[in-house]
């Protein structure tokens, strides 16, 4: 990213050029009283004790001190401010790669070869139980899948994982929106509409599901498909500034 690592090198200059400044403060403090201390060094530098005496009783050194101390302060204040706003805008840069890495990990997925396959099997049985009888489709859907899941047949109980399939991969994804490892916005946009519908009609074989092995059962999934239904993301659409949601 060019302008990201624009930012970091003036960032970097910046920073330095702070530590400079505290550095030559803290020299210069030094410097000043050193030359309060040392007798021989005082003369030498400030000429003769007299002078030196002088800054003592009017108190100009230690006036000197004081505003070195607080320039000093300033600037540390200065580059801390900087330091904490720059840190921030570098994590909120690695934060959107993050996500946009593992948007485009699922995206790929989504549309890859073993989750299409999956999404073409479902098309076709709902296509073909809606033929026969449009009424009842998620109760007979579960009839169907039963049958595969609870056959002797290797054959059956494969092509019922391969029914099952983009299920998993739905419950994957809902984990992910979940803990925020992805934007609820962005799988929103990319497949709502998939997951709303396939959750529908598989509905009642995930109720039996949970009968049968627990209440956790692709909790996760009709969790996400609920929100999906009654909740759209305030962002306007994958084409809206991104947000943190």
């Amino acid at each position: 990213m060019p302008g990201g690592s624009n930012t970091f090198s003036f960032g970097s200059a910046l920073a330095g050029a702070g530590a400079a400044l505290l550095i030559g403060l803290a020299v210069a403090a030094g410097f000043i009283a050193l030359a309060l201390s040392v007798d021989g060094f005082a003369g030498y530098v400030l000429g003769e004790g007299s002078v030196r005496q002088l800054i003592i009783e009017q108190g100009t050194a230690r006036q000197w001190l004081e505003v070195l101390s607080f320039i000093a302060n300033i600037a540390v204040a200065l580059v801390a401010w900087f330091a904490l706003g720059f840190a921030r805008k570098q994590a909120l840069e690695a934060e959107h790669a993050r996500l946009a890495h593992v948007y485009l990990e699922i995206s790929g997925r989504f549309l890859g070869p073993e989750i299409s396959e999956s999404r073409v099997l479902i098309t076709v049985l709902m296509t073909r139980l809606s033929a026969d009888d449009p009424n009842g489709l998620p109760e007979r859907v579960h009839a169907k899948l039963h049958r595969l899941r609870t056959s002797r047949s290797v054959y059956l109980v494969g092509l019922y994982a391969k029914y099952m399939q983009l299920i998993v991969f739905f419950e994957d994804v809902a984990v992910l929106v979940r803990l925020k490892h992805v934007r609820y916005s962005d799988i929103y946009w990319l497949m709502k509409d998939a997951i709303v519908n396939v959750h529908a009609i598989y509905a009642h074989h995930l109720e039996q599901r949970r009968v049968l092995s627990g209440p956790l059962v692709f909790a996760e999934l009709s969790a996400l498909a609920a929100r999906m239904a009654k909740e759209v993301p305030t962002d306007g659409g994958p084409n809206a500034a991104p947000s943190n949601d």
